[in-house]
């Protein structure tokens, strides 16, 4: 009796060590990671901060390790410090970092500030990387920016294909179709979304952005309504209930709507814009032009609220402030006229 008993204490004794040694592996193997792979992950973690923490390390022991250089210059774009990355960047090319790595993250870098130059050397870097999400979010929110929603949608499919069922894809997708007049398809993306997320703001709200798109009210009324008292500090419900009312020839309700969203939040272009629209439609043209004077103020480049503000201003007998708003709709339109020539040259 004293044999078996003897192996089964063995056995458990082994098995317990082992147990032991892995749990003393598991806690030590990250110890064994090389720093710059501990980076990478915990760049792609977000945890930014403990990245830097490991960069500066290795930096400070060798600092002419150019993939180290690079990584940390991929770090600081994405704190949001452009000046200190580019210059970090620089630094990793001049330690011989690997060319297509560089250029990938130079048309990251330049893709917020000025896409017309990012748009080849991403569309390069994806040549290479097929599979990188982060250049085609990229290619995605620019060329979204410029008003070329057919390709954005092809963009963003790439992007839904690698990461199925993420949101953020998703909705870059829906957006995209929605402006490229094809709501019904991303209605359909939406509705599945909403099958898992059913109280999820943004996705509800542009599945109602859809069905206003189609010209259905019916259907985009009681989304509106659940966003509404979802997020009942946005205003963005109540500037489609307004769109709503507006179809439906109640303008004074419509009006009603769109002050309390403007009370909400006076700062919002979308809320100024329909609420200029609907006073533009109720022939109430001080009110309109009083608007639309708020939206230049706070975006010196709304092409179409410029033009507004010419017509308004000569009706009212103000020819001087007309020619004002002329000239700026012009320097707009043909800034995006060369933009589209010099992406178009670059292609």
């Amino acid at each position: 009796m004293a044999r078996p008993r003897f192996r089964t204490i063995a056995v458990a004794s082994v098995v317990l060590a082992g147990a032991a040694a892995g749990g003393w592996m598991v806690a030590r193997s990250d110890r064994w990671t090389p720093p710059i792979r501990r980076a990478e992950r915990a760049i792609d973690a977000g945890d930014l901060v403990g990245a830097g923490k490991i960069l500066g390390e290795v930096i400070r022991d060798d600092p002419r390790q150019p993939r180290a250089r690079l990584l940390y210059a991929r770090l600081l774009r994405l704190q949001g410090r452009p000046r200190d990355a580019d210059a970090a960047l620089a630094r990793a090319m001049d330690l011989g970092a690997p060319e297509a790595e560089l250029w990938r993250e130079y048309g990251l870098l330049l893709a917020d500030s000025d896409f017309v130059k990012a748009e080849p050397i991403l569309l390069r870097a994806l040549k290479v990387h097929p599979d990188d999400v982060e250049i085609l979010r990229a290619l995605v929110d620019g060329l979204s920016r410029q008003g070329r929603s057919a390709e954005a949608a092809e963009f963003a499919s790439r992007w839904l294909r690698l990461e199925p069922g993420r949101p953020a894809p998703l909705m870059a997708r829906s957006r995209a179709l929605v402006q490229a007049g094809r709501a019904r398809e991303a209605a359909a993306d939406l509705r599945a979304a909403l099958d898992r997320r059913p109280d999820d703001f943004e996705t509800r709200l542009l599945l109602a952005d859809c069905y206003l798109a189609d010209a259905d009210t019916k259907a985009a009324e009681p989304e509106l309504e659940r966003c509404r008292r979802l997020r009942p500090d946005r205003p963005e419900p109540l500037v489609g209930l307004a769109a709503c009312a507006v179809e439906q020839d109640d303008l004074d309700r419509a009006r009603d709507l769109l002050d309390r969203a403007i009370a909400l939040d006076p700062s919002s272009l979308l809320t100024l814009i329909a609420r200029g629209d609907l006073e533009l439609k109720a022939r109430r043209y001080d009110r309109a032009l009083a608007d639309f004077e708020r939206v230049v103020g706070l975006d010196p480049g709304n092409k179409r609220a410029h033009l507004h503000l010419a017509r308004l201003c000569r009706a009212a007998g103000d020819p001087g402030r007309a020619a004002e708003h002329e000239r700026a709709y012009r320097a707009i339109e043909a800034e995006q006229v060369e933009r589209s020539r010099a992406v178009r040259g670059m292609r």
